[in-house]
């Protein structure tokens, strides 16, 4: 956990996430995706690749809220 003590401090911060939730984004869509998109992969590798893909929407959804003025 962050402690922030300066509104130059979260923009910082906010901006530093958004690159690194952009980076992850490019990853999963030049790869990834196409890899499961062929038949039975989704099903066959699911176990490997959803805990990835749900911390990745749990920070994405931390940062918006972050965003959008919620306190850290």
């Amino acid at each position: 956990i962050t402690s922030v003590k300066a509104d130059s401090d979260r923009e910082a911060l906010l901006t530093d996430a958004a690159e690194k939730l952009g980076e992850i984004r490019n990853i999963m869509a030049s790869g990834l995706l196409k890899e499961l998109d062929s038949a039975g992969a989704r099903e066959l590798y699911s176990k490997q690749y959803s805990p990835g893909l749900q911390e990745y929407v749990e920070a994405a959804s931390m940062y918006y809220y972050l965003k959008a003025g919620g306190d850290m």
